[in-house]
């Protein structure tokens, strides 16, 4: 069953990736306000991993022009329990090796074997050719933060 799920999950992830796309704005303290992003196609996905009874998956997709590349990191948490879960996730990635930086975190109540994706709202822009790796740890029911899920890819490179 749990093979056929994520058969399942996998073709809709693959179904899904062409037509997907996201638009958020980016700002801080720092910079003026950068006009919304548009990440679509190309995705990257870790293989999935177990945390008890939740498995996870972290993914990302990425878009360039000539000049940058808009980034939109993302997951799939699957319970595989018979009761429901709360499930936490953090969510970080990183640029061309350096360190980690928090990209987003939430919380969400999961059925007895439902699955979900998570789109964050964030996004980000990177200059072309550039190794993005993103990070996904989850907690379920305050059982302890999982072993990280890690996948990366240059991005942006001709």
């Amino acid at each position: 069953m749990l093979k056929r799920t994520l058969t399942m999950f996998t073709l809709l992830c693959a179904a899904l990736a062409p037509s997907l796309v996201f638009s958020a704005t980016v700002a801080n303290a720092s910079a003026p306000a950068v006009a919304p992003l548009a990440a679509a196609a190309s995705p990257k996905c870790s293989g999935t991993l177990s945390h008890g009874k939740i498995r996870y998956q972290v993914c990302f997709r990425w878009n360039c022009d000539s000049t940058k590349c808009n980034v939109l990191g993302y997951l799939g948490l699957i319970n595989t329990a018979t009761t429901a879960r709360t499930v936490k996730w953090q969510l970080d990635y990183s640029i061309d090796g350096g360190a980690y930086i928090h990209d987003s975190a939430g919380s969400v109540r999961l059925a007895a074997g439902e699955q979900r994706t998570i789109y964050p709202d964030a996004g980000r822009q990177t200059r072309l050719c550039v190794r993005n790796e993103e990070n996904l740890q989850v907690d379920y029911d305050g059982t302890g933060w999982s072993i990280a899920a890690i996948t990366s890819e240059f991005v942006g490179c001709l």
